[in-house]
């Protein structure tokens, strides 16, 4: 029992430390003290633990918020980071992966003329 009330008490500071990486964004940097390194270690120790898999769920989709803003500013290098930081974590999010279709139709298409070439 002793061993067990270790473990809760280890586990506790790792979802401390996560909540505080989160809340200042250290989202998955530095890679040795970010919020996605301490939930995995949560998850080392407990594998399926329900705190942890949540936080790890509010990266994915905290990314995926930052990706859509960042596309709907035209920053699409900025977007395409976040993206792929997010699909990193969870490959099947279905959010990031439309923006990832989104910024690939992007790529694909031609520039739009310039305002010479047009007015020709």
């Amino acid at each position: 029992q002793h061993a067990v009330v270790i473990e809760q008490g280890a586990i506790g500071i790792c979802l401390d430390s996560a909540d505080q990486a989160y809340q200042q964004n250290r989202l998955t940097f530095p890679n040795d003290d970010s919020a996605l390194f301490h939930y995995n270690r949560v998850l080392a120790q407990q594998p399926g633990h329900p705190e942890a898999q949540a936080g790890i769920n509010r990266i994915v989709e905290r990314y995926h918020g930052m990706a859509r803003r960042a596309l709907e500013r035209g920053e699409t290098d900025r977007s395409q980071r976040y993206v792929a930081r997010g699909l990193n974590i969870d490959p099947q999010h279905a959010g990031l992966q439309g923006i990832n279709e989104e910024l690939a139709r992007l790529a694909a298409a031609p520039p739009p003329a310039s305002g010479a070439l047009a007015r020709r």
